[in-house]
């Protein structure tokens, strides 16, 4: 369920790739966008990966979990699935954005987080839902 301003009411865990192509860096910074802009919370990815027990329960009690890859690979789908979720999964790639030709530049990571908001369901970073809501 989103408010007014395109934000999350429940509680969405976003892990992102963060892997050393120029689409991971695009991953882990559109991640960190719409966190930024409400979306949901970054999560360790690491620590689903490691099993991190504490953050594991953390982790399972989320309502809904959005993972950010930046290659089909699908890094962080597949540790959320391995620990027992099922993600809203997005590849950058199948999203137009290809690995090795990609700059990761501000303008990039905009229209990146935005169309991920846009599927998400709400408004894209930076835009109200209803004008003058949130202003």
């Amino acid at each position: 369920m989103s408010d007014c301003c395109g934000t999350t009411s429940k509680k969405r865990i976003i892990l992102a790739c963060s892997g050393a192509a120029d689409v991971g860096a695009l991953a882990d910074r559109t991640a960190r966008a719409l966190a930024k802009d409400g979306k949901g919370s970054l999560f360790c990815l690491a620590a689903v990966g490691a099993k991190v027990e504490g953050k594991l329960k953390e982790f399972m009690s989320a309502d809904e979990i959005i993972t950010i890859d930046g290659c089909s690979v699908g890094c962080a789908k597949t540790m959320a699935v391995n620990a027992g979720r099922t993600p809203l999964a997005f590849d950058l790639g199948a999203l137009g954005y290809a690995k090795g030709k990609t700059p990761v530049l501000d303008d990039v990571v905009c229209e990146a987080s935005s169309t991920i908001a846009l599927k998400l369901g709400g408004t894209a970073p930076g835009q109200t839902a209803v004008s003058g809501c949130c202003s």
